[in-house]
């Protein structure tokens, strides 16, 4: 099983950064072993022509067609948790099968994205990399929202609760799961989602907002 990488599908590729690191210095790739790219469904076997001292060319061999996906495109609401926490929630989403991340910042936390344009990319390069552990063909975007925009955005919304009716709802194609932070949900917040989301309990067991940001999803997507 060749290793991948995400990078466009092309006649010829240099890989740099990252993705040359660990192809030349942890696999150890020497010129005329092959890696894979991925770029949705397209799967593209490169083999490797020349090594320099940060970076590696590469020609494709052949492509071929793969769907790793799962049936249903899920949209995970993330509050803004903790850097580390974020980290291992967008890994984790991403192998069981998470469609579009998006960050909202919670009324109950001084936390704020502002500024972190750094960080944004950092996290996107999670979710590549956990994309291509995973071999999934999908790699899902990172983006930032406001609850208030979550209205008429997707074909349904849904937030988990402890205080709502316990059961468990049957989630369409293209609904999303909005996640409460770390201190809950605001009074505000609360009644925004009662008008625009269905609440659902999982019981009386409080699930920590990284626990659940994985654990629901992997439910929903793996059955």
């Amino acid at each position: 099983m060749l290793f991948r990488i995400c990078v466009p599908l092309l006649p010829e590729i240099t890989v740099t950064g990252a993705d040359f690191a660990y192809l030349a210095r942890v696999l150890r790739l020497c010129a005329g072993d092959n890696f894979e790219t991925i770029q949705e469904h397209k799967i593209g076997v490169y083999k490797i022509e020349k090594i320099a001292k940060h970076s590696l060319t590469a020609a494709l061999q052949k492509e071929y067609a793969e769907n790793n996906e799962p049936e249903k495109k899920l949209h995970l609401v993330l509050p803004l948790l903790k850097a580390d926490k974020l980290a291992y929630v967008l890994q984790k989403a991403v192998e069981v099968g998470v469609h579009k991340f998006w960050l909202y910042e919670p009324d109950n936390s001084p936390a704020r994205l502002n500024g972190k344009e750094n960080k944004l990319a950092r996290w996107q390069k999670i979710i590549a990399s956990a994309v291509c552990q995973s071999r999934r063909n999908h790699l899902p975007d990172l983006a930032k929202i406001k609850l208030p925009e979550l209205a008429g955005k997707f074909c349904a919304v849904f937030f988990a609760h402890p205080a709502a009716e316990k059961y468990w709802p049957d989630f369409p194609d293209g609904s999303a799961l909005v996640i409460g932070p770390e201190s809950g949900f605001s009074p505000a917040e609360l009644n925004y989602l009662a008008v625009n989301a269905s609440g659902f309990s999982l019981g009386g067991r409080i699930l920590r907002a990284e626990t659940a940001a994985v654990a629901i999803p992997a439910r929903i997507l793996l059955g």
